[in-house]
């Protein structure tokens, strides 16, 4: 048996030793994410992004431009509640690691979203080339 593999066992049987203390250290870390300015920062940005996005829409006189602005509702709501449903209820603060898992989905759902709504309200070819002003849509 060579070192690397020696070593490789020796780190597998201590993260199987100490996967407690890792899971509570995943769990705290995330918390505090959530909880705090990274979350609040978080939830800046989703705004403004939601803004900036409903603003371009309308100047395109984009017919769903209202759905952008809800786009990033439900990441918005998990990073603003988050913080009052573990004052209330102290024993979701456990599942913290999921609910920023459950974040980035859909976050990245919202991102989805306002795409699908950016282009449904291009109604012609020549309205996606403008969205794409780099080159050609197709």
């Amino acid at each position: 048996m060579n070192s690397t593999t020696f070593n490789r066992n020796k780190y597998s049987v201590y993260c199987r030793e100490h996967i407690k203390e890792f899971s509570i250290e995943l769990r705290d870390e995330a918390s505090a994410a959530l909880s705090n300015w990274p979350g609040r920062s978080v939830i800046v940005l989703l705004g403004l992004s939601s803004i900036i996005n409903y603003i371009d829409a309308l100047s395109r006189e984009n017919a769903y431009a209202i759905y952008v602005l809800f786009a990033y509702v439900v990441p918005t709501l998990i990073l603003i509640l988050y913080p009052i449903v573990t004052f209330v209820f102290s024993s979701v603060e456990k599942y913290s690691a999921l609910i920023l898992d459950l974040l980035c989905l859909t976050g990245l759902i919202g991102f989805c979203i306002t795409l699908r709504y950016q282009f449904l309200g291009a109604r012609t070819l020549d309205e996606l080339n403008i969205l794409f002003p780099n080159g050609d849509f197709l």
